[in-house]
């Protein structure tokens, strides 16, 4: 479907094509879901071409640009790939040195991506959400689990309750008590789990609003929640990255701080009040001979 959706779109520009052009169009017909995951840099390379004009070809197309482009051709693939599949072409690199700058730079896209693309209205909506919740919810199965932690982590120091589900074995059992005065937020990532949808649907008929922290608009998180923050999750290795998914967790706690400060300091005073009544954390002044 993506192919073909692709193959109509240069249906309309061929007779203004280039002959560098027709390479790069070449390239991305024909490496299948490789071309999903290579960065504008490495398109080129394949090609012979220059990064510049990969990001005029993305715009001859219709993109607003290169990043938007990949949005296009990852669309309903990465839902089916297996990890093994994830892997085609990240063995092409042998020079361990090389492989570490590879990975500082496309990690340094995903931040980059993640952080140009906020949606402001969207991330504004749902901090005031979080802020006037009876109760927060935080989803996050499988390998999401990881950011969600981390959110809710820190949302238990300045909201009244928040609730992290790791595992569908409860999950439904913990949402039927979600109502309008909650809120729900999703991390979904590919092979996005089907168990994370459900628990969106199950808040937004309990009248919750729900927000989903994900790696593309036409994600099914992102089509089915009230607002949603994307966090590109591109690796290179069999799994999702998870660098901009934790910089958007942190922009979101952040702007909680801003939109809140004072019900936050005076949050933060209690629990620091409790935690004074039991010595919980080490002292670097202490004797390392104690421990």
């Amino acid at each position: 479907m993506r192919e073909r959706s692709l193959l109509d779109r240069l249906s309309v520009i061929e007779r203004s094509l280039s002959a560098t052009h027709n390479k790069i169009a070449a390239f991305l017909l024909k490496s299948g879901h490789k071309a999903a995951f290579l960065t504008a840099a490495e398109i080129a390379s394949n090609v012979g071409a220059s990064e510049s004009t990969v990001v005029r070809f993305a715009r001859m197309l219709g993109f607003h640009g290169y990043p938007e482009l990949q949005d296009f051709l990852r669309e309903g693939l990465l839902e089916t790939l297996s990890p093994i599949d994830r892997l085609v072409g990240h063995d092409e690199i042998k020079d361990e040195s090389k492989l570490i700058e590879h990975l500082a730079e496309r990690e340094t896209l995903n931040l980059r991506a993640a952080l140009e693309r906020i949606d402001g209205n969207a991330l504004h909506n749902l901090v005031e959400a979080i802020c006037a919740a009876q109760t927060c919810y935080v989803v996050g199965l499988r390998s999401s689990r990881a950011p969600a932690t981390l959110l809710g982590h820190y949302l238990t120091k300045i909201a009244p309750k928040v609730i992290v589900i790791e595992s569908s074995d409860s999950m439904f059992e913990q949402l039927s008590w979600a109502n309008k005065d909650d809120v729900l937020i999703a991390y979904s990532f590919p092979r996005y789990s089907k168990q994370t949808i459900d628990a969106i649907r199950i808040a937004k008929s309990c009248g919750a609003r729900t927000g989903a922290i994900t790696d593309s608009q036409s994600a099914p998180a992102a089509q089915l929640s009230d607002y949603s923050l994307i966090a590109p999750a591109i690796s290179d290795f069999y799994g999702n990255s998870f660098v901009a998914a934790v910089a958007i967790t942190n922009l979101l706690l952040a702007s909680c701080v801003h939109a809140r400060p004072e019900t936050v300091r005076q949050n933060l005073s209690r629990v620091e009040k409790v935690a004074s009544y039991s010595e919980r954390f080490v002292r670097l002044s202490d004797d390392p001979d104690r421990f």
